[in-house]
């Protein structure tokens, strides 16, 4: 039997080894990942250093934009001019004006003297009819408010929203503006304008009215008015809604702030005045009459202002002609601002006798 012969099996061909790469692309990335660390590095130093360098910064941003506190800094509205006309009729630096003498209406002039009191008025300021609340400006000009006291007129009713100037130079009386009315003044809610307050700084005056206010819908006014050279003035922004009493200008750290009685509640508001002198924020509750007093219903008649605090006269006011029995004590509600509070609390009251 022939023999196999035996085949040699074929020759595999070598498995291709792969080629390495040149040298410089081995280098290229061990390269940049000690550029990736360096950079990670120095970001991260970066980072820390700008830590470490900005937090007294960022406090002190902080410390920035944080608030002044509040201060009571006080009134604004002492500045009273020359009044030419009051030297003329011999009366001196102790003159002051009164709208509540029982024997004379409207605006009364008096001085006391040795021998009792000198008074005199001005033919215009009786026919103008009883008057309320009292401004006196730098310029010497004097404003003041009209309020029914014991009837109202016709007459009376018409003119129950506007305020009066005096002229420092001849005395007489006169409109300065006529304030907008929701609705006509009427016996059911005989009264217009209830507060009155100037700034001195900024030679402004506010005003207050509850015309057209009812015992259900509270329609009353806050005003801003600018006073213009020719005796005039000129209505700037008003604030609806309120029906206001007594009003101030106070001063604080964190601007001016005006200060009002609630004629419904016997509650004391401000509310924060721009730089232009506008209602420029939320009416904000400071102090309350409520429960004080004799019969605990007293609302603010008229507010002074002090670096201290404000002293708050309480009457009574319930929208109508009835007025207060004649020898009837003045109560007087001081409120003594507590800066580390920042709020007003109630101090004490003084009492004083009628006349």
């Amino acid at each position: 039997m022939a023999k196999r012969r035996k085949m040699a099996a074929p020759a595999r061909a070598p498995r291709p080894q792969p080629t390495p790469p040149p040298a410089a692309s081995v280098a290229r990335p061990r390269r940049w990942r000690g550029i990736a660390l360096l950079s990670v590095l120095t970001l991260s130093g970066a980072a820390a250093a700008y830590w470490w360098r900005s937090t007294p910064l960022a406090e002190q941003a902080l410390a920035d934009a944080a608030p002044t506190p509040l201060t009571l800094l006080g009134p604004v509205n002492r500045c009273r001019g020359d009044l030419p006309f009051l030297r003329d009729k011999g009366f001196g630096n102790g003159a002051f004006f009164s709208t509540s003498e029982r024997t004379q209406r409207g605006l009364v002039a008096l001085e006391r003297r040795a021998d009792g009191f000198a008074r005199w008025q001005h033919p215009s300021w009786a026919a103008a009819g009883p008057m309320a609340a009292i401004a006196l400006a730098r310029d010497g000009a004097v404003f003041v408010i009209p309020a029914p006291h014991v009837s109202l007129s016709a007459e009376l009713a018409g003119r129950q929203n506007r305020v009066w100037r005096v002229d420092p130079l001849s005395g007489e009386m006169r409109t300065a503006i006529e304030l907008p009315v929701p609705m006509p003044v009427s016996a059911r809610n005989p009264f217009g304008t209830l507060g009155l307050a100037y700034d001195c700084d900024s030679h402004l005056l506010y005003v207050s009215s509850v015309a057209g206010s009812t015992p259900s819908a509270e329609r009353g006014s806050l005003f801003q008015l600018a006073l213009q050279p020719d005796g005039r003035a000129e209505l700037r922004s008003r604030r609806d809604g309120i029906d206001a009493f007594g009003l101030a200008v106070a001063a604080t750290s964190q601007g001016k702030r005006l200060i009002y009685g609630r004629a419904r509640t016997g509650e004391v508001e401000w509310i924060a005045l721009d730089a232009a002198g506008g209602f420029a924020g939320t009416p904000e509750r400071i102090a309350s009459l409520a429960g004080l007093g004799p019969d605990g219903r007293d609302k603010p008649r008229r507010i002074d202002v002090s670096a201290e605090g404000i002293k708050v006269h309480g009457t009574s006011f319930e929208f109508n002609l009835q007025q207060p029995p004649a020898g009837r004590a003045a109560y007087h509600y001081l409120f003594r601002f507590d800066p580390a509070r920042e709020a007003f609390e109630f101090s004490h009251v003084e009492v004083h006798a009628g006349r």
